[in-house]
């Protein structure tokens, strides 16, 4: 386990992995607005890097004029909360199912010894 840790794609994944989650839970925090809240003002505003683009909007916003950062942020968690759902959900099934059939099969050895 202690080289798990060493490789460089392990570290890179793990970042990326817990990047994530610090934007999910922080995303109160990152949000410059509020999600759902549009303005036709400031719709398809470009990114604050590209000229015309503002800091107020730092991912641009989109047809409706809502916040691009605040909607990832905010739409990280509804992702996490999915992926964290199917693995909790697969691992249980498949413990099972591995009991199940452990448990079938030493039934079934026990039958043959007698």
């Amino acid at each position: 386990m202690k080289g798990f840790f060493r490789s460089i794609i392990v570290r890179v994944a793990l970042g990326v992995l817990g990047l994530f989650v610090l934007t999910a839970l922080l995303a109160s925090l990152i949000a410059p607005a509020s999600p759902l809240a549009g303005s036709l003002e400031d719709r398809l505003a470009p990114p604050a890097w590209v000229s015309g683009g503002a800091s107020a909007h730092p991912l641009g916003t989109d047809q409706l004029g809502r916040d691009l950062l605040s909607r990832l942020a905010y739409g990280s968690r509804v992702s996490l909360i999915v992926g964290a759902s199917a693995v909790a959900t697969s691992a249980t099934a498949c413990a099972t199912c591995g009991s199940t059939r452990s448990a079938a099969a030493a039934i079934s050895s026990s039958r043959r010894q007698r």
